[in-house]
Parts: structure tokens; sequence; C-alpha cells
């Protein structure tokens, strides 16, 4: 009797090294998306004080009036400003929603596998987009600095998740879990 086996045994494969630019575009897409959700926070919690310095702004370079009495003018109409505020809450609500989105299938993108790649893609595009509207409109230097913040890592996010060491760790993933199945 031989100590030998009957039939040959495949090696193990190797377990996929997972390469720094998911790490990167993981941690794009969580920061982008926390950024954009203290934005938004920022804005719904404001929105009635932003809405008044913007107005009191405006109405002072038209008028040409101090800002202080400007905005006592406009405190003094009530309702005058709730158009800009419920503006303010959509942006927000756009914001804080699709920041969520944005980290929460960040951290499901760790195998890279395709579908994760698309939903980060699809939850930064609005992102990116609000944060785009928030940086080019006025408002107050916190809300346009996050926003600026958001958009750029954004963007990152974005691109960093489509590079294709992502794609081909995706692949190795897929196949060593083929052979692990078999």
């Amino acid at each position: 009797m031989t100590s030998y086996p009957a039939a040959p045994v495949p090696p193990t494969p190797a377990k996929p090294v997972r390469p720094g630019t998911l790490a990167a575009a993981l941690g794009a897409a969580v920061v982008a998306g926390l950024l954009a959700v203290v934005d938004g926070i920022v804005m719904l919690v404001g929105a009635s004080d932003i809405a008044l310095d913007i107005a009191a702004k405006a109405l002072a370079q038209v008028t040409g009036q101090p800002v202080e009495e400007a905005k006592a003018g406009l405190n003094a109409e009530p309702g005058l400003l709730d158009d800009v505020v419920g503006t303010l809450h959509t942006r927000a609500y756009v914001l804080v929603v699709f920041g969520a989105a944005l980290v929460l299938f960040g951290l499901l993108m760790r195998g890279a596998a395709v579908w994760a790649r698309v939903l980060v893609t699809l939850s930064a595009l609005p992102a990116v987009g609000m944060a785009l509207r928030v940086v080019t409109d006025d408002g107050t230097g916190l809300l346009r600095g996050l926003a600026g913040a958001a958009l750029a890592v954004g963007v990152v996010a974005i691109v960093l998740a489509w590079l294709p060491a992502n794609g081909r760790y995706a692949k190795e993933v897929k196949a060593s879990k083929a052979i692990q199945a078999s």
C-alpha cells in the first residue's frame, strides 16, 4: 500500500491581493459621503439664518443700505423667505440622502464588485452635482467649503472606483470563489 493519493490534489489558489487603488476608492467614497451628509445637516439646521443672510446681502446690494438694516426689514416680513428656506431644505435632503448612500455603497465596495462600483457612481453623481450647486451659489463659508471638499473627493472616488486594477481584482476574487465552490 502506498501513501500517495489516487488523484493529484489541485493546488489552492493564492488569495487575491487587494490593490491600493481599491482602498483609496473606498476611503474617498466614504469621506465624500460623510462630507455631503455633514454639509446637508448644517444646511438643514441653519436654513432660515442662511436664507436671511443671503436675502439681506442681495437687498443691501440693490438698495445700497447696510446689511443689518436689510436684515431688520426682512425679519419684519413673516413668510417672506419661506421659498428660499424650502430650496435650502431640498438641497440639504439631496446631500444627506445621496451622501448616506455613498457611504453605504462605498463600504460595500470592498470586493470591487461591478454592482458596488456602479452604485457608488450612481450615488456620487447627484451628491457631487448638488455640492457643485452649493459651491457656486451664495451661502456661508462653511457650507461652501464642505461642499467643495465633497465635490473634489467625490470626483476622485468615481475615478478611483473604475481604475483597471480594481476590475482585475474583482475578476480574481470571482475566480477564487468559483474555484473554492467547486
